[in-house]
């Protein structure tokens, strides 16, 4: 959640008031559920969480409150049902967006977090359970991705080593070789690219929270801007190692993970080089929207 002042002439946040992070584990509930319905557990714990951010934040007497709702709740049967259910318990408006918006959010949270041109700008934002890659085209969003992201990866993993898949079970460490097979099975799940991604006009624009893929690869590159090699060099540096992980990814098997889903989307794109920005998700693209607070 992020509360800002925005400025409705030139449509730029002017001024951010507050900022925070809750994680309520929607996508690890949806996988462990038998028939494609979220419990009745994670939603009052969702629905409590969000109540406490409104009554927290109060002091700041918000004119609106909106939210978005991306791919769990495209998914499970009763997504769009608990978004309404929100909206009656606590007067908070959470939009069920396609895809295609996702990626446009990310597209306008990537220009206001880098402050470049919009038509010099690609954007990616990728989570848990779907990635989205961005562009502007005479004036109109084009985006590419898949309903794919960590947790597929992970689980791909579980299948590559044959086990039962479990969202509680730490892979531990990856030796060299799995890595690189979890890369091509990646790879290889990943529908075809467009040409508009390889723009050399354009500069990859990555976003998101200190948890993302893209916040770890810079701790282990060292550096913000980084290249699908030091990807790699990343990735070998974790596997068959007792190092702890440099950040939020608790473990080092978790966060090869991570690195070789970047990799394989860096690889399978063509994308030689990203520049990471933090964000608090797609919070700064929903505040200069327009349309979302009109």
């Amino acid at each position: 959640m992020t509360i800002a002042d925005v400025d409705t002439e030139t449509n730029q946040i002017v001024n951010t008031l507050y900022q925070t992070v809750r994680s309520v584990k929607l996508g690890k509930d949806l996988t462990a559920s038998s028939d494609g319905y979220l419990s009745q557990e994670i939603q009052k714990k969702l629905i409590d969480t969000l109540s406490v951010m409104k009554t927290d934040t109060a002091e700041f007497a918000s004119k609106q409150w909106f939210g978005i709702g991306t791919s769990v709740f495209r998914k499970a049967k009763n997504g769009l049902d608990l978004l309404g259910r929100i909206q009656k318990e606590l007067d908070l408006t959470i939009l069920l967006v396609p895809q295609i918006e996702e990626g446009e959010i990310g597209f306008f949270t990537a220009v206001a977090a880098s402050k470049m041109n919009a038509e010099d700008v690609n954007a990616w934002d990728s989570g848990s359970a779907s990635f989205q890659i961005s562009t502007l085209t005479e004036g109109h969003i084009e985006m590419f991705g898949a309903e794919f992201a960590y947790d597929s990866t992970l689980e791909a993993l579980f299948s590559l080593r044959e086990q039962l898949f479990s969202q509680n079970l730490s892979p531990n460490f990856l030796t060299i070789e799995e890595a690189t097979k979890l890369a091509e099975m990646t790879s290889k799940r990943l529908p075809l690219a467009p040409n508009w991604i390889t723009d050399s006009h354009k500069k990859m624009i990555a976003i998101g929270e200190n948890t993302s893929i893209f916040f770890l690869a810079s701790v282990v590159a060292g550096q913000t801007t980084y290249t699908k090699n030091q990807v790699w060099e990343g990735i070998l540096s974790l596997c068959d190692s007792g190092d702890e992980c440099p950040c939020s990814f608790p473990e080092p098997g978790r966060a090869v993970v991570a690195l070789v889903l970047l990799y394989s989307v860096m690889d399978h794109c063509g994308i030689d080089s990203v520049s990471y920005f933090l964000t608090n998700g797609g919070c700064e693209g929903i505040l200069t929207m327009p349309r979302y607070w009109q």
